[in-house]
Protein backbone atom coordinates (compact mmCIF):
# COMPACT_ATOMS: atom_id res chain seq x y z
CA UNK A 1 0.00 0.00 0.00
CA UNK A 2 1.30 3.25 -1.05
CA UNK A 3 1.23 5.78 1.68
CA UNK A 4 2.37 9.34 -0.01
CA UNK A 5 1.39 10.70 -3.44
CA UNK A 6 3.44 14.01 -4.66
CA UNK A 7 1.84 15.74 -8.10
CA UNK A 8 3.45 18.09 -10.32
CA UNK A 9 1.00 21.23 -10.68
CA UNK A 10 1.78 22.45 -14.41
CA UNK A 11 1.00 20.30 -17.19
CA UNK A 12 -0.14 17.16 -14.73
CA UNK A 13 -2.73 19.09 -12.64
CA UNK A 14 -3.69 22.26 -14.31
CA UNK A 15 -2.77 23.39 -18.22
CA UNK A 16 -1.12 26.82 -17.32
CA UNK A 17 0.29 27.53 -20.83
CA UNK A 18 -2.22 30.22 -21.82
CA UNK A 19 -1.47 33.09 -18.99
CA UNK A 20 2.27 31.93 -18.69
CA UNK A 21 2.61 32.55 -22.53
CA UNK A 22 0.01 35.64 -22.07
CA UNK A 23 2.54 37.08 -19.21
CA UNK A 24 5.80 36.33 -20.98
CA UNK A 25 4.56 38.48 -24.00
CA UNK A 26 3.38 41.13 -21.86
CA UNK A 27 6.78 41.38 -20.35
CA UNK A 28 8.27 41.40 -23.52
CA UNK A 29 5.47 43.80 -25.05
CA UNK A 30 6.98 46.17 -22.18
CA UNK A 31 10.54 45.94 -23.19
CA UNK A 32 10.03 46.19 -26.83
CA UNK A 33 11.16 42.59 -26.93
CA UNK A 34 9.91 40.17 -30.03
CA UNK A 35 6.92 38.23 -28.57
CA UNK A 36 6.90 34.49 -28.80
CA UNK A 37 4.00 32.03 -29.96
CA UNK A 38 2.56 29.57 -27.21
CA UNK A 39 4.44 26.61 -28.99
CA UNK A 40 7.71 28.03 -28.32
CA UNK A 41 6.65 29.22 -24.71
CA UNK A 42 5.84 25.07 -24.12
CA UNK A 43 9.45 24.18 -24.79
CA UNK A 44 10.98 27.13 -22.62
CA UNK A 45 8.59 26.31 -19.28
CA UNK A 46 9.80 23.86 -16.64
CA UNK A 47 12.16 24.83 -14.38
CA UNK A 48 10.94 27.75 -12.65
CA UNK A 49 9.80 31.22 -13.18
CA UNK A 50 13.10 32.49 -12.93
CA UNK A 51 14.41 30.48 -15.62
CA UNK A 52 11.49 31.32 -18.32
CA UNK A 53 12.26 34.86 -18.07
CA UNK A 54 16.15 34.26 -19.20
CA UNK A 55 14.43 32.21 -21.53
CA UNK A 56 11.96 34.79 -23.41
CA UNK A 57 14.13 37.42 -23.33
CA UNK A 58 16.55 38.10 -25.67
CA UNK A 59 20.05 36.45 -25.74
CA UNK A 60 22.32 38.76 -23.78
CA UNK A 61 20.10 41.05 -21.78
CA UNK A 62 21.88 41.83 -18.67
CA UNK A 63 21.20 40.95 -15.41
CA UNK A 64 19.43 44.11 -13.70
CA UNK A 65 17.45 43.78 -16.42
CA UNK A 66 16.05 39.94 -15.73
CA UNK A 67 15.36 41.02 -12.43
CA UNK A 68 13.63 43.77 -13.55
CA UNK A 69 11.86 41.20 -15.99
CA UNK A 70 11.07 38.77 -13.47
CA UNK A 71 9.23 41.76 -11.21
CA UNK A 72 6.92 42.44 -13.91
CA UNK A 73 6.67 38.74 -14.71
CA UNK A 74 5.56 38.23 -11.03
CA UNK A 75 3.10 40.98 -10.96
CA UNK A 76 0.95 40.63 -14.08
CA UNK A 77 0.91 36.72 -13.69
CA UNK A 78 -0.57 37.16 -10.24
CA UNK A 79 -3.27 39.17 -11.47
CA UNK A 80 -3.85 36.80 -14.28
CA UNK A 81 -3.09 33.42 -13.18
CA UNK A 82 -6.16 32.29 -13.77
CA UNK A 83 -7.60 33.96 -17.19
CA UNK A 84 -6.96 30.55 -19.26
CA UNK A 85 -5.81 27.81 -16.95
CA UNK A 86 -7.51 25.20 -16.81
CA UNK A 87 -7.58 21.92 -15.14
CA UNK A 88 -6.80 19.05 -16.82
CA UNK A 89 -10.23 16.33 -17.15
CA UNK A 90 -9.81 13.50 -14.38
CA UNK A 91 -6.99 14.44 -11.97
CA UNK A 92 -9.48 15.90 -9.16
CA UNK A 93 -11.29 12.49 -9.37
CA UNK A 94 -7.79 10.84 -9.33
CA UNK A 95 -6.52 12.84 -6.49
CA UNK A 96 -9.99 12.31 -4.67
CA UNK A 97 -9.97 8.61 -5.09
CA UNK A 98 -6.31 8.11 -3.60
CA UNK A 99 -7.54 10.54 -0.49
CA UNK A 100 -10.57 7.99 -0.09
CA UNK A 101 -8.10 5.44 0.20
CA UNK A 102 -6.59 6.40 2.81
CA UNK A 103 -3.43 7.52 0.80
CA UNK A 104 -1.32 11.16 1.93
CA UNK A 105 -1.73 13.76 -1.20
CA UNK A 106 0.75 16.34 -1.72
CA UNK A 107 1.56 19.05 -4.55
CA UNK A 108 5.41 19.66 -5.60
CA UNK A 109 5.81 22.91 -8.62
CA UNK A 110 8.62 24.57 -9.57
CA UNK A 111 6.03 27.38 -9.57
CA UNK A 112 6.67 30.22 -7.31
CA UNK A 113 5.58 29.20 -3.70
CA UNK A 114 3.80 32.36 -3.35
CA UNK A 115 1.61 30.95 -6.17
CA UNK A 116 1.17 27.22 -6.46
CA UNK A 117 -0.74 27.29 -3.30
CA UNK A 118 -3.05 29.70 -4.04
CA UNK A 119 -3.96 28.44 -7.80
CA UNK A 120 -4.00 25.01 -6.11
CA UNK A 121 -6.49 25.62 -3.68
CA UNK A 122 -8.64 27.85 -6.64
CA UNK A 123 -9.06 24.93 -9.03
CA UNK A 124 -9.15 22.06 -6.29
CA UNK A 125 -10.39 23.47 -3.07
CA UNK A 126 -9.76 21.04 -0.33
CA UNK A 127 -8.11 18.69 -1.77
CA UNK A 128 -4.72 18.74 -1.21
CA UNK A 129 -2.98 20.04 2.18
CA UNK A 130 0.31 20.62 1.21
CA UNK A 131 1.78 22.55 -1.68
CA UNK A 132 4.96 23.14 -2.10
CA UNK A 133 6.59 25.38 -4.60
CA UNK A 134 9.53 27.00 -5.28
CA UNK A 135 11.60 28.46 -2.74
CA UNK A 136 14.27 30.89 -3.35
CA UNK A 137 16.78 28.99 -1.29
CA UNK A 138 16.40 25.98 -2.51
CA UNK A 139 16.97 24.04 -5.82
CA UNK A 140 14.44 23.58 -8.17
CA UNK A 141 13.56 19.50 -9.99
CA UNK A 142 14.49 17.29 -10.12
CA UNK A 143 16.81 17.88 -7.32
CA UNK A 144 15.30 16.20 -4.58
CA UNK A 145 16.00 18.71 -1.85
CA UNK A 146 12.41 20.66 -2.19
CA UNK A 147 10.50 17.14 -1.93
CA UNK A 148 12.53 16.27 1.24
CA UNK A 149 12.09 19.68 2.44
CA UNK A 150 8.47 19.66 2.63
CA UNK A 151 5.72 18.30 -0.06
CA UNK A 152 6.79 14.51 1.10
CA UNK A 153 6.11 14.24 5.00
CA UNK A 154 7.02 10.31 5.58
CA UNK A 155 10.00 9.37 7.11
CA UNK A 156 12.59 6.83 5.95
CA UNK A 157 11.34 4.31 4.11
CA UNK A 158 7.81 5.69 3.90
CA UNK A 159 6.73 5.41 0.15
CA UNK A 160 6.63 8.63 -2.42
CA UNK A 161 5.00 8.41 -5.81
CA UNK A 162 5.53 11.12 -8.15
CA UNK A 163 3.78 12.68 -10.69
CA UNK A 164 5.15 13.51 -14.12
CA UNK A 165 3.29 15.92 -17.07
CA UNK A 166 0.74 14.73 -18.91
CA UNK A 167 0.67 12.83 -21.74
CA UNK A 168 1.42 15.40 -24.63
CA UNK A 169 2.38 18.13 -22.39
CA UNK A 170 5.36 19.47 -24.20
CA UNK A 171 7.40 18.93 -20.74
CA UNK A 172 10.19 16.23 -21.83
CA UNK A 173 8.11 14.01 -19.33
CA UNK A 174 10.10 10.57 -19.61
CA UNK A 175 13.16 12.14 -19.04
CA UNK A 176 12.46 14.56 -16.14
CA UNK A 177 10.56 11.60 -14.22
CA UNK A 178 13.34 9.43 -14.21
CA UNK A 179 15.61 12.30 -13.09
CA UNK A 180 13.72 12.46 -10.43
CA UNK A 181 13.93 9.01 -9.96
CA UNK A 182 17.37 8.63 -10.10
CA UNK A 183 17.63 11.39 -7.86
CA UNK A 184 16.04 10.26 -4.90
CA UNK A 185 17.00 6.26 -5.53
CA UNK A 186 14.19 5.06 -6.75
CA UNK A 187 13.25 2.21 -10.04
CA UNK A 188 13.70 3.08 -13.34
CA UNK A 189 10.41 2.00 -15.31
CA UNK A 190 10.63 -0.72 -18.02
CA UNK A 191 11.86 1.21 -21.32
CA UNK A 192 14.53 3.34 -19.38
CA UNK A 193 16.53 0.95 -17.64
CA UNK A 194 14.51 -0.67 -14.74
CA UNK A 195 11.31 -3.24 -14.86
CA UNK A 196 8.11 -2.15 -15.34
CA UNK A 197 5.01 -2.57 -13.08
CA UNK A 198 1.55 -1.20 -13.23
CA UNK A 199 -1.49 0.24 -10.86
CA UNK A 200 -3.67 -0.24 -13.25
CA UNK A 201 -4.78 -0.64 -17.00
CA UNK A 202 -1.65 -1.20 -19.52
CA UNK A 203 0.19 1.94 -20.22
CA UNK A 204 3.25 2.20 -23.89
CA UNK A 205 5.75 1.90 -21.66
CA UNK A 206 5.40 -2.11 -20.60
CA UNK A 207 4.87 -1.65 -17.46
CA UNK A 208 2.28 -4.44 -17.05
CA UNK A 209 5.32 -7.11 -16.85
CA UNK A 210 5.55 -6.61 -13.54
CA UNK A 211 8.49 -5.00 -11.23
CA UNK A 212 8.84 -2.17 -8.97
CA UNK A 213 8.74 0.88 -11.34
CA UNK A 214 4.72 1.86 -11.43
CA UNK A 215 2.48 4.10 -13.67
CA UNK A 216 -1.00 5.60 -12.86
CA UNK A 217 -3.64 5.40 -15.37
CA UNK A 218 -6.53 8.08 -14.58
CA UNK A 219 -10.25 7.16 -16.41
CA UNK A 220 -8.96 8.97 -19.15
CA UNK A 221 -5.29 9.34 -20.69
CA UNK A 222 -1.90 8.03 -18.50
CA UNK A 223 0.09 9.99 -16.30
CA UNK A 224 3.76 9.32 -15.97
CA UNK A 225 4.48 8.22 -12.17
CA UNK A 226 6.97 6.57 -10.38
CA UNK A 227 7.38 5.20 -6.97
CA UNK A 228 9.71 3.11 -4.13
CA UNK A 229 9.16 0.60 -2.12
Amino acid sequence: MYSYVIFDLDGTLLNTIDDLADTGNHVCALHGWPAHPVEAYKRMVGNGIPKLVERFAPAGTDRDTLDQAYGEFMAWYGLHKEDKTAPYPGMEGAALRLKQAGVSIAVLSNKADEMAGPVVEHYYPGVFPIVQGALPDLPTKPDPTPQAHGAHGGGPGSDPLCGGQQCGHPHSQERKSNQLRRAVGLPLPAGAGGRGGRLSGRDPGGADKGGAGRWLRTSWRPTAWCCGR
